[in-house]
């Protein structure tokens, strides 16, 4: 990445700008566009609440559509999950395990 973009990301997240931030896959500071979008959301719910499904719909396909792309995977194998002490054991209980094959406890996890 270069100093301009790093620069760029810098400004998205107002908790940077007086520091640096690493992150364990734990709660990490909001960006601005997520700030954003959060109040729109929020906005939404409140003013429109029975449209407020139809009207996030494209932006959950979207979403759904990108992170396939970067798994290069296909959209409809991509599922929005709660979190990742919800996902874990989802994929975990979800596998068919072979023999001599094991998983990680969250015990052996930093986060």
């Amino acid at each position: 990445m270069d100093d301009q973009k790093l620069t760029d990301a810098r400004k998205d997240i107002p908790f940077l700008r007086n520091g640096i931030y690493v992150d364990n896959a734990s709660v990490s500071p909001p960006s601005r566009c997520v700030q954003l979008a959060s109040q729109k959301f929020d906005t939404i719910v409140s003013e429109q609440l029975r449209k407020s499904k139809a009207i996030a719909q494209p932006y959950f396909d979207r979403g759904r559509a990108l992170a396939a792309k970067l798994a290069g995977s296909s959209p409809q194998s991509i599922a929005y999950i709660q979190n990742t002490s919800h996902g874990l054991p989802l994929v975990a209980l979800g596998r068919e395990w072979l023999a001599g094959e094991a998983a990680a406890s969250i015990s052996q996890m930093p986060a």
